[in-house]
């Protein structure tokens, strides 16, 4: 069974309904469990065992939201934003697989979408010699920069005494968090959070 809905004012089931470019089509099982949600910013599929529990589930991440304007508050010579979201991890800080900024701070890479879309996954990989100690990721709630509401975080820890910021423990740091609705985007590094012996530069494999 298929349902198709807009948001809040919009049509309900058997329709669609558009609102800051969001509509969601859900499909559900015989047991009336949920096994699809595809929404305007992506897809989330679901398994179940014979006792109808959850036993899968594959969300949607940042870097599928489609290709975002990216704007970066400094970037230094010979490099450019260009690898952040070109879909290359590999490790490194040559001009073709990074993004350096200058040592002015605090430093930013923006996201930019044009739309609002639904998001709840964001993945960082830094060179794993150029780890930095604190950042975090933050989103545009249409008047200000907010942290993103994170629920789980791999690859990185939350540094004591500062929270919403992150200390990276691994290349690659991912954030799982409620689903946000946001058009913009960002990593943000404050003065000295770079890595040791380089704490005023930040550098970017990917983010998406």
């Amino acid at each position: 069974e298929s349902t198709q809905e807009g948001p809040v004012g919009g049509t309900p089931q058997g329709g669609m309904a558009s609102v800051s470019s969001y509509w969601a089509i859900y499909q559900y099982d015989a047991n009336g469990n949920r096994t699809h949600k595809e929404t305007s910013a992506g897809t989330s599929t679901y398994a179940y065992d014979f006792e109808n529990r959850v036993i899968a589930e594959n969300r949607y991440a940042l870097g599928s939201a489609g290709t975002p304007t990216v704007t970066a508050s400094s970037t230094d010579t010979g490099y450019s934003t260009t690898p952040v979201t070109d879909g290359t991890t590999t490790d490194g800080t040559s001009t073709s697989l990074a993004w350096k900024s200058t040592t002015s701070s605090p430093h930013t890479v923006e996201l930019d979408y044009g739309t609002t879309k639904y998001l709840f996954e964001a993945k960082l990989d830094f060179p794993s010699t150029k780890l930095p100690k604190k950042f975090k990721v933050e989103y545009w709630t249409g008047s200000a920069w907010a942290p993103v509401p994170v629920q789980a975080v791999t690859g990185a820890m939350e540094v004591s005494g500062s929270p919403g910021y992150y200390l990276a423990i691994a290349r690659e740091a991912r954030f799982g968090f409620a689903e946000t609705g946001a058009q913009k985007i960002r990593y943000y590094q404050d003065s000295g959070g770079g890595a040791s012996g380089d704490t005023e530069t930040a550098w970017l494999n990917e983010f998406g």
